[in-house]
């Protein structure tokens, strides 16, 4: 069944309304309570990392980046999003070279599949289908983008404190600190080695050694790294031992990584109750309309049942949500 002319005004304007809700979710999050926010606000200002109070020259090479490979939709773009930092950086995280531009048109592509595929499968009411596409695409992109960023931090932070040992053991033998950096870039796989490689390109094309970490610490959102950069800063003003400070930093790191593990193993239990649970409810969906499909058709062509349906996936998602905030904290 194919959608009909009286769907296109609908079409029309869940389009438009997913652009901007896109811009919103995209902008207004960031994550992080209060203080986490005045911490980070903190440290930039004081370790002289780039902010929003940074010099206008800096600021304007910052907007001079493309936010895409063509002319036009790099205009278009420019235009509908009014600050796309935030969405950048979360785009640069994943290790990958993906564009805003690309980036949306996966998402209205989602959209537009996802409503497509609910329309012609299973012959739903027209704004059903593009509801929940417009929930998809809202959901389903930026989850994942987050997850691969999230993983190649995670995939970082498991080799840091073997990367600092490597500096420690530098300094102590008596080379400069950038040769250092430079051969945990040389001996050490990617994402770190690819980060430490970028920071010593950027000193030498003239940045400083601060300025080079804290535009790696964009893409790494760890604070074990800021506090490396904060120690680093804090021991050129004041003097020190630089290769003991990182040799304390690295041992601390370890026993958090120890901690973070011991914490992961205590709530396996509660995890696997909440992975078998969230996904029960859909799994005897899909085998009740395989077995019998006219019974378990009326969930979603009845209107009473697409009602149901509608409600109890609300109330689960509200238990998947607490279930994942009673596993999941800071530690």
């Amino acid at each position: 069944m194919v959608i009909g002319p009286e769907s296109v005004p609908y079409v029309i304007s869940i389009g438009a309304t997913l652009i901007v809700v896109l811009i919103g979710f995209a902008f207004m999050g960031g994550g992080g309570d209060p203080s986490a926010k005045a911490i980070d606000k903190r440290l930039k200002r004081g370790e002289g990392a780039p902010d929003e109070r940074a010099p206008k020259g800096k600021a304007s090479v910052r907007r001079d980046i493309q936010l895409s490979s063509n002319p036009m939709v790099d205009a278009f773009l420019r235009r509908i999003l009014p600050n796309p930092d935030k969405l950048r950086i979360k785009l640069r995280r994943t290790g990958k070279d993906i564009t805003i531009a690309e980036f949306l048109l996966v998402v209205i592509a989602t959209f537009m599949g996802i409503a497509l595929m609910l329309r012609i499968g299973f012959t739903l009411d027209p704004m059903v289908c593009l509801l929940a596409g417009l929930l998809v695409a809202l959901l389903i992109p930026i989850k994942v983008i987050s997850i691969m960023g999230n993983r190649r931090v995670n995939k970082f932070m498991k080799e840091f404190p073997d990367a600092i040992d490597l500096i420690v053991r530098g300094l102590r033998s008596g080379l400069p600190f950038l040769e250092s950096v430079n051969a945990v870039g040389r001996e050490f796989p990617d994402p770190i080695g690819i980060e430490f490689r970028r920071i010593t390109d950027a000193v030498k094309l003239g940045q400083s050694v601060e300025t080079a970490m804290w535009e790696v610490a964009e893409r790494i959102d760890s604070p074990e790294y800021k506090f490396m950069i904060v120690a680093m800063s804090i021991q050129r003003e004041t003097g020190g031992n630089l290769a003991e400070t990182l040799s304390n930093l690295g041992e601390l790191l370890r026993k958090r990584r120890a901690l973070q593990l011991k914490i992961r193993a205590l709530s396996s239990e509660a995890r696997a109750s909440a992975y078998i649970i969230g996904g029960l409810p859909f799994i005897m969906a899909v085998l009740i309309n395989v077995v019998n499909p006219d019974y378990g058709s009326m969930l979603y062509k009845d209107p009473r049942g697409v009602s149901m349906a509608l409600k109890g996936c609300a109330i689960m998602f509200m238990g998947y949500y607490i279930m994942y905030r009673m596993v999941n904290f800071d530690y």
